[in-house]
């Protein structure tokens, strides 16, 4: 079975945790994506986060702190390998160029987002990171 690979930015506030939506699509998911040939974790996410939220990160500040692993929303048979990391950016995240909208999530948020992402929320709210 092919598995996506995909890095993601864990931009906790408020006890509350950052998802993104793109353009015509009703779920969220957090904020990061693929990894083009080469690139790192940390370079994934650098420019990820840079073209979805204008924020930049600093490479020397990344922390890895969980992987989950679920159902690829958008390909059916196929998993998504969530890599997730915490990371300090330069200033508060805006919607940038694919994405429509950015939100503040809690458990009770789960809903809107993905099977991965309810599992970043579950985990994140057993950590009490979040409400």
């Amino acid at each position: 079975m092919d598995i996506i690979d995909k890095v993601a930015w864990l931009y906790i506030l408020d006890r509350k945790v950052l998802f993104a939506r793109t353009k015509d699509n009703p779920l969220f998911y957090t904020v990061g994506g693929k990894r083009k040939f080469g690139e790192s974790d940390v370079q994934v996410l650098i420019r990820e986060v840079e073209e979805e939220t204008g924020v930049t990160l600093d490479a020397l500040s990344f922390s890895h702190i969980h992987t989950f692993i679920g159902p690829a929303d958008r390909h059916p048979g196929q998993e998504v390998r969530l890599k997730c990391f915490v990371a300090v950016g330069d200033k508060l995240p805006e919607p940038r160029g694919e994405i429509e909208e950015l939100a503040w999530f809690g458990l009770d948020d789960g809903d809107r987002t993905t099977i991965p992402g309810r599992s970043v929320l579950n985990w994140l709210y057993v950590a009490k990171l979040i409400d």
